[in-house]
């Protein structure tokens, strides 16, 4: 039996969110998980269940990682957050991060995510 993991994933793909969901399951986590893609429907999921970490895509139509790095700040202060981000720059990655997000993994490189993860449970 695998660790368990709840995570929020902010992101409008499913099949980018499904990458993500292998990439932990492969390394021996057992999730559950819930997708979201509005600032809405993310305050609804963080008021209504705990999570051990939330991922959050920088470019979507109507949110982005920065508001989404904003509600978790506000409603969950305490969640590790993640950008999980097809954006390859640099400038960003420190500017999230410099706000309070965790890590910055690109998504094409998801094994990276892993020992992000592994962190939280040391």
């Amino acid at each position: 039996m695998g660790k368990p993991l709840r995570v929020l994933i902010v992101d409008d793909s499913e099949v980018d969110a499904q990458l993500l969901l292998r990439t932990l399951r492969g390394a021996g986590y057992e999730v559950t998980y819930q997708i979201v893609q509005t600032e809405d429907a993310m305050r609804v999921a963080l008021e209504c269940q705990d999570w051990n970490l939330i991922t959050s895509d920088h470019s979507m139509p109507c949110f982005n990682a920065l508001e989404a790095l904003t509600v978790a700040k506000q409603l969950k202060p305490s969640v590790p957050f993640v950008v999980v981000s097809g954006e390859t720059d640099l400038n960003l990655a420190v500017s999230l991060m410099k706000a309070g997000a965790r890590d910055y993994v690109q998504k094409h490189e998801l094994t990276r995510l892993v020992p992000t993860v592994n962190a939280m449970y040391s």
